[in-house]
């Protein structure tokens, strides 16, 4: 993610006009104790994206945290741009819906990893600003960066 907030920011397509969405998260940050100082620490777009990955990624870890593990599926984005298919039908499944075939089509023909995988060492920077579960993301055999539903009852 941090990579592609990169590569639109370089184009002007990220942050928006004057840098509001930056200054929204970094005062989001500022008042969430332990990410308070990483902002000053961002000097480029990747850092300031690894810290809106960062800050988004565990709030939805916490309000998932809450949650019993009934009342959500996770799935990875490995997994889902690896095998489309058998991610959507486990979707499907899940919030009771039978499979429809033009959303299996869909996937099949359209999901697919659109970028190259970060192939780089990270430094001790990145890592701090990207926190505990950026290494954890950056692995394809595990379960990596997740997607949730949730039911609706």
């Amino acid at each position: 993610m941090a990579k592609s907030i990169q590569e639109l920011s370089e184009k002007g397509f990220w942050f928006c006009s004057n840098d509001y969405k930056w200054e929204q998260i970094a005062n989001y940050s500022k008042n969430c104790g332990v990410t308070a100082e990483l902002p000053k620490l961002c000097d480029g777009f990747f850092n300031k994206g690894l810290l809106e990955w960062r800050l988004s990624t565990e709030s939805a870890v916490n309000f998932l945290a809450d949650l019993s593990t009934d009342n959500y599926l996770e799935i990875s984005y490995a997994a889902f741009t690896s095998k489309p298919v058998e991610t959507i039908r486990r979707v499907l499944t899940y919030i009771e819906i039978d499979d429809d075939s033009a959303v299996i089509e869909f996937a099949r023909e359209n999901v697919y990893r659109k970028t190259s995988t970060f192939n780089r060492a990270l430094t001790e920077l990145e890592t701090k600003i990207g926190g505990k579960l950026l290494p954890v993301s950056m692995d394809d055999s595990s379960k990596g960066l997740t997607i949730a539903c949730s039911r609706t009852t």
